[in-house]
């Protein structure tokens, strides 16, 4: 089920499909395309269906009707548990702490709370609130970010200078090395894609982070092989 999924082939595969199990499927993969149109559409075509097949067509739009329901009620209810959770760590002594505490249950509905949150104080002017949103912003970002972007971040930032990018590779253990030069590999490779299809206007600074890339993954290799000979 593609992004490019149209509504009428939806129904098509809805309609199509073996048994019920497989409808509730749908339905579970694509709830937001089954919206008013197109169950607008699936009326059209009972109406307009042979009354052999109208029956199960009906029993299916329905048993959909019934399934979208109860996927909007469990949305809904998860989103009222976000939106108590984002309160009960606001209004703790410590966001961070609090975070770390329920971190099992961050997950994008309830970023998205944080973010809709973040929007309406700003719109409210709640000067406050919208610095200790800010607060918790951050704390899921270092919290959600992989050890090896941060090992990537944090050697860009000084790849000018070979003393500090040594220093910072050397405080590496191999395991994590080892998935740094492979997170690496796969960011360098979608530089390489970008710079081919770039605008003019971004190439240059393309290149440039392209440069630094490399210049780190080169340094980062030296020190792979480093510790393989250490160990041999």
């Amino acid at each position: 089920l593609g992004n490019n999924l149209s509504r009428t082939s939806l129904l098509e595969l809805v309609l199509s499909a073996p048994n019920h199990e497989r409808v509730k499927a749908y339905a579970g993969l694509v709830r937001p395309a089954m919206d008013y149109e197109f169950f607008r559409l699936f009326t059209e075509k009972i109406e307009k269906s042979q009354s052999e097949q109208r029956k199960e067509m009906v029993e299916r739009r329905n048993l959909l009707l019934k399934i979208t329901q109860e996927i909007d009620d469990q949305l809904n209810e998860r989103v009222l548990e976000a939106k108590g959770l984002l309160e009960r760590i606001l209004e703790s002594e410590s966001i961070e702490d609090a975070l770390m505490q329920n971190s099992s249950k961050i997950d994008q509905i309830f970023i998205q709370a944080v973010s809709s949150e973040l929007k309406s104080v700003k719109e409210n002017k709640d000067g406050e609130r919208e610095e200790k949103l800010e607060v918790l912003l951050q704390s899921i970002q270092k919290l959600t970010t992989p050890p090896e972007l941060e090992v990537v971040e944090a050697l860009l930032r000084v790849a000018e200078d070979e003393g500090k990018t040594n220093e910072l590779i050397a405080e590496l253990n191999e395991q994590l090395l080892a998935r740094v030069i492979e997170y690496l590999t796969a960011i360098i490779s979608n530089y390489d894609e970008q710079i081919s299809s770039a605008a003019p206007d971004d190439l240059e600074q393309l290149k440039e982070t392209y440069g630094k890339l490399k210049q780190v993954f080169n340094s980062l290799l030296r020190r792979s092989m480093q510790q393989k000979m250490e160990g041999e």
